[in-house]
């Protein structure tokens, strides 16, 4: 089994997007599809859903997820982090095409007390993503404490928010995932302890 580090994954994305000429778009909706038909199998048709997106990567692929749930009938509420941080250019495509459709994104203000997140029965986490090699800041901790709180099956997109993608180490507030969907090979945390434990 090959295990890649975070290094490894960019470049192996590089290649794909680069070398073989698969659009970036392309990668990100095959990555919310998978992570969406892997959480509808675990849940009833009514379900509500909850997808935590962060301003990287890793949201674009739950905003993805978010409009296939939508579309397919489920009870849908997306949250983003507010931030100075502009949206990767794939994530605003994919909060246009959100947009477009009608699914309105709920901004968690850095300012204001996190909202419960109890209510739902699934929440998806694509806040962080693999690009995190330092604790999660004060803000983005909180969002994950109160989404570990809540009594909902919890799925996390690529890696638990919270993590480092090249370490087993557990460096700050870490998304408990009961689920994790990864893409292209799995990376340290999802194989060693104690990072596997999430």
């Amino acid at each position: 089994m090959e295990i890649l580090t975070t290094a490894q994954i960019r470049e192996a994305e590089k290649a794909v997007i680069e070398k073989i000429g698969v659009p970036a778009v392309v990668l990100m909706e095959r990555a919310g599809l998978e992570v969406y038909r892997e959480c509808a199998n675990r849940i009833p048709a009514n379900a509500g859903v909850l997808i935590l997106a962060g301003r990287g990567n890793n949201g674009g692929d739950g905003l993805v997820a978010a409009r296939l749930f939508k579309n397919a009938g489920y009870d849908v509420t997306v949250m983003m982090p507010g931030s100075k941080t502009p949206l990767s250019a794939q994530t605003a495509l994919q909060r246009r095409i959100l947009r477009g459709i009608g699914l309105k994104i709920y901004k968690i203000a850095p300012n204001r007390a996190i909202p419960s997140l109890e209510g739902y029965d699934l929440i998806i986490d694509a806040l962080l993503g693999i690009g995190l090699n330092r604790p999660a800041d004060e803000f983005l901790s909180k969002i994950i404490a109160a989404a570990n709180r809540a009594s909902a099956l919890k799925a996390a997109v690529d890696i638990p928010s919270g993590l480092d993608a090249s370490s087993h180490n557990i460096p700050g507030e870490t998304f408990r995932a009961d689920l994790t969907v990864t893409f292209c090979r799995p990376k340290i945390p999802h194989i060693l302890h104690p990072a596997k434990a999430y």
